[in-house]
């Protein structure tokens, strides 16, 4: 699972590099609960969606170590 999120990641980072700063805050894409958010947004959100499951995924490996 790691390895494809990886995969996906590094495709993302190298198709963002051809946006724009103004298409970043001009272009919209739907959320499910937030409704309609810029890209960048979008990408924030990603990051810290990510981020949370991290520290989930970190909790869990620990709670094996006690």
């Amino acid at each position: 699972i790691f390895a494809k999120w990886e995969s996906k990641n590094r495709q993302l980072l190298a198709n963002l590099k051809s946006w724009s700063e103004e298409d970043l805050n001009f272009y919209q894409l739907p959320h499910p609960l937030l409704g309609n958010l810029t890209v960048r947004e979008m990408l924030l959100f990603t990051l810290h969606h990510n981020i949370h499951h991290m520290y989930d995924v970190q909790r869990l490996l620990d709670m094996q170590h006690e």
